[in-house]
């Protein structure tokens, strides 16, 4: 298994325990860096605030699910890499992957208005346009 595709299932694993949000967040423009021989775990994030927020709030749950997908990992160990930033070929794209489930937000009994060039919003309230002002 190639590390983007390692990468792909931790992240799967992971989406279940973190928001969405979140994940696209700290999760976009990471990926696998390595594996040592002595069992450590290499994974680099773009930018420093992300490493400090995984070694917050990830770390130990990443070491966890690595370790179910491989037993001989013994210590993730995150690294800042500012060319992993918009680098296709070595990250995933988290937007496409775990795409949002809701289609928009629901507001029931609320007429839907018409603005321009047929966007429709039900959440605007047609009383408050510039023309009306």
């Amino acid at each position: 298994m190639d590390f983007k595709e390692c990468w792909l299932r931790i992240l799967t694993e992971i989406s279940l325990q973190i928001s969405r949000s979140y994940l696209i967040t700290y999760f976009k423009d990471s990926a696998i860096l390595g594996f040592t021989e002595d069992g450590t775990f290499i994974i680099g994030v773009p930018r420093p605030m992300f490493l400090n927020w995984h070694l917050e709030h990830t770390h130990d749950k990443i070491l966890q699910i690595a370790k179910k997908f491989n037993p001989e990992i013994k210590e993730v160990v995150f690294q800042v890499d500012g060319t992993l930033e918009g680098d296709k070929s070595r990250t995933i794209d988290i937007i496409i992957q775990f795409p949002d489930k809701k289609k928009g937000r629901k507001i029931p009994k609320k007429q839907e208005i018409k603005l321009i060039d047929g966007i429709t919003s039900k959440i605007l309230n047609p009383k408050y346009t510039l023309s009306n002002y």
